[in-house]
């Protein structure tokens, strides 16, 4: 693969498994120093390992995103050990255990806002100053298209109404920030399981299943970051 992101370091949340983990070992494939963070330690430990065993530079750090000290642990450390941050991939998100709102417990609702906003924002807010010290880069936040897909609209209702819907405005804020780099927004759609992900390769009739996921994500939607 391409070596485009070569002398480049990364951070992505959520990284132990699913969509998190895909995202490090393509970032990784790109040449790109991949920092795994997340909370199910052993998980993200065999991933980093795993990619490193794979020829890539990964490791895995603790980080509860909803948690201030987290991320400004975790952010100086890159800057002490790598001396420069690239790339964030804001990826981590929880759902809620039920569906509808008569149905969940303040508990529940404050941490799926905790995980799915407080995160990204205390993200951005503590290594968005490192990328722009560090030259530019770009920040990356994985939303939910519930609000998009009527199939799903029931069933993600919460995590559209505080998800999708505060990533479609936060873009505005970032271009505001004066730093150099990219804002992307991106929306995989359901990812509970690997199963829509080989309907997909199934119907799409293309040999590589992930040349066949990436054409269906050419809707996501980006915008720049306004720099100086």
């Amino acid at each position: 693969m391409d070596q485009k992101l070569e002398n480049r370091t990364a951070i992505v949340t959520g990284a132990s498994g699913g969509q998190g983990a895909a995202e490090a070992r393509l970032l990784a494939k790109s040449g790109a120093r991949v920092i795994l963070a997340d909370i199910q330690d052993e998980l993200g430990e065999a991933v980093a390992q795993s990619i490193r065993d794979d020829g890539g530079d990964a490791l895995y750090k603790h980080l509860d995103v909803s948690e201030l000290s987290n991320w400004q642990h975790v952010v100086q450390g890159i800057a002490d050990e790598f001396g420069a941050l690239h790339i964030l991939v804001n990826n981590a998100g929880i759902a809620l255990r039920t569906g509808r709102i008569a149905n969940t417990s303040l508990e529940d609702w404050n941490r799926v806002m905790a995980v799915n906003l407080t995160g990204p924002f205390l993200g951005i807010q503590t290594a968005a100053p490192l990328i722009r010290d560090s030259g530019g880069g770009a920040i990356v936040n994985t939303g939910s298209i519930g609000r998009h897909d009527r199939a799903l609209r029931d069933r993600l209702q919460h995590k559209q109404m505080g998800h999708s819907r505060h990533y479609k405005k936060r873009g505005h804020g970032i271009a505001k920030l004066g730093y150099s780099g990219q804002y992307n927004r991106a929306r995989p759609g359901d990812n509970t399981s690997g199963r829509r992900f080989r309907r997909l390769h199934r119907c799409s009739g293309r040999s590589d299943p992930h040349a066949a996921w990436r054409t269906a994500r050419r809707n996501s939607r980006s915008g720049a970051v306004s720099g100086e």
